[in-house]
């Protein structure tokens, strides 16, 4: 389980630059703190993948009738089968 921490007395200019570090990069203070303390520590994590980026190339390469039969492909798996849920 991870540890947790609680840092006290954090002043307001160290404090005002977490939040503009934080809004930099769109993300919460708490992985904003993360990020500094493991980059200053030399730690390095491994990126997540970018599955955005990934399947970016995919869109809008379907055909109409590759769409159409992938609804068709998965239209049964889309009813509830009543027996199943009594």
């Amino acid at each position: 389980m991870p540890a947790a921490i609680t840092l006290h007395d954090i002043d307001d200019d160290l404090y005002a630059a977490l939040r503009e570090n934080a809004a930099r990069a769109g993300t919460s203070l708490n992985r904003a703190a993360k990020a500094l303390l493991a980059s200053a520590l030399g730690l390095v994590h491994r990126k997540r993948p970018d599955h955005v980026a990934e399947f970016a190339a995919l869109a809008g390469t379907i055909t109409a009738e590759d769409a159409a039969a992938l609804r068709r492909a998965v239209a049964a798996q889309r009813t509830i089968d009543k027996e199943l849920w009594k």
